[in-house]
Parts: structure tokens; sequence; C-alpha cells
């Protein structure tokens, strides 16, 4: 008889293979005017967020390095609607494997203005390479890693790295610039 944790993880399965759909972005204008490139390791089911993340893609290089450092992984990353206590974002220590995939999951209120968004998810992006770049393979093994952290710190019980807040701040910063360069304006929630 299937355990609660194989029928999850078969749920999964199910949802990668079939109740998700990849976001397809087109090139930055610059580097790739050609067409759309598929992304495949991050997915979301909201048409907010999924807007966001194409935006960003499009408008801040960090965004876009980190979004191509994620697809060389074997993480799955999942965003999805939800409030983080007074955050508005968060990686949720939570991390489960299936198959060659470490499945991983970033809650983010998208009812804040689209630049912010995606500047928290910049943010909560380079959490995903941090933990993808260890060998954690559970939740215990993520927390574990974000508690002994080198150079991290705890806020109320949070985890935060120095690296996240400079991703984060280097797409809010690129964001705007494209956007005084007139990239078309991004919709107010």
């Amino acid at each position: 008889m299937a355990s609660g944790r194989d029928v999850v993880g078969a749920a999964m399965i199910l949802i990668v293979g079939m109740g998700s759909s990849a976001l397809a972005t087109r090139g930055s204008e610059r580097d790739d005017p050609g067409p759309a490139k598929t992304v495949v390791r991050i997915k979301t089911e909201d048409p907010e967020i999924a807007r966001a993340i194409a935006l960003a893609i499009d408008w801040s290089d960090t965004f876009r390095r980190l979004v191509e450092t994620i697809e060389r992984t074997d993480g799955m990353v999942w965003i999805v609607r939800g409030r983080c206590h007074a955050m508005s974002a968060c990686l949720l220590i939570y991390l489960e494997v299936s198959g060659p995939n470490r499945m991983l999951r970033i809650q983010v209120d998208p009812r804040r203005p689209e630049e912010r968004l995606m500047e928290s998810l910049g943010h909560e992006l380079q959490h995903v390479i941090e933990v993808l770049g260890t060998s954690a393979r559970s939740s215990a093994a993520m927390y574990h890693f974000f508690d002994r952290q080198a150079g991290g710190y705890r806020i109320g019980g949070r985890f935060e790295t120095y690296e996240a807040v400079q991703a984060g701040f280097a797409v809010g910063r690129e964001v705007a610039r494209a956007r005084r360069l007139g990239a078309p304006q991004a919709q107010q929630p």
C-alpha cells in the first residue's frame, strides 16, 4: 500500500507533467530579439505572478541570470499566491524530492506594485539558488543549511542572506532603469 509520502510524490509528478504550463518569455531586445524562451523549472498558475516573471526576465539582467541558473539545476520552483506573516514573499522551508528533481516553493503576495513583486521574486530566487547549491534533499536539511549559513542572519525567526538582499536590490534597480528607458508600463494592482 502506498504511503502518504508516495501519494504526494505521485501527485507532484502529475502536476509537473500536466498541471502547469511553462512560462514563455521573449529574450531581451539587446540580447535576443528572436523567439520566446521557455522557462521550465519555475512554475506558477497565477497570471499576475507569471506576468511579473516575464517582465522581470525582459527588464533585469540579474533576474534573467537567476532564472538561467535555476534552469541548469535539478530544482523545480513553484510560485504560489499567499502571505508570509509580515513579509510580502518567502521561500518556504519545504523541500521534497520527486524523481531526479528537488521541489521548492515560494509564496508571494502579488497585491503589491508589480515592480516590488519583481524585486521580491528576485530575492527569493536567490535563496532558491543558495539551497540548490547544496546537497539538501529534505526540508530539515534546508532548514539546517540556512541555520548554519555563514554571513546569514535571522530576523524574527526568519532566515536572511546578504546575497538575497543584494539580488533583490539589483533587480529593483534594473527594473526601475528599464522603466525610465521606456519599458512598457507595468500594471498596478
